[in-house]
């Protein structure tokens, strides 16, 4: 089964341990999303990360191209858990 990962940072500061950019932040959340997809059985195909945007708004560069992309590509996945479409 295929399945395609959104990860969004609703805050820069998510992205940031101890004051400083953590460069490992997105990277982590990336690895644990295409973990859990194994768990359930899945690949993941595609990886969007919109960092800095809240969810209060859909204008979100990445979730746009996430929706594009499953239009052209449906996934096997049927439902969504957590970050996994």
């Amino acid at each position: 089964m295929s399945a395609v990962s959104y990860i969004r940072d609703s805050r820069a500061q998510q992205a940031q341990r101890g004051g400083e950019r953590d460069r490992f932040a997105g990277p982590a959340r990336a690895r644990r999303t295409r973990k859990q997809a194994h768990g359930l059985g899945a690949l993941v195909s595609a990886e969007f990360i919109d960092r800095g945007q809240s969810g209060r708004s859909t204008s979100r560069p990445e979730l746009h191209r996430t929706l594009a992309y499953l239009r052209e590509n449906p996934v096997d996945y049927p439902r969504p858990a957590s970050n996994i479409v």
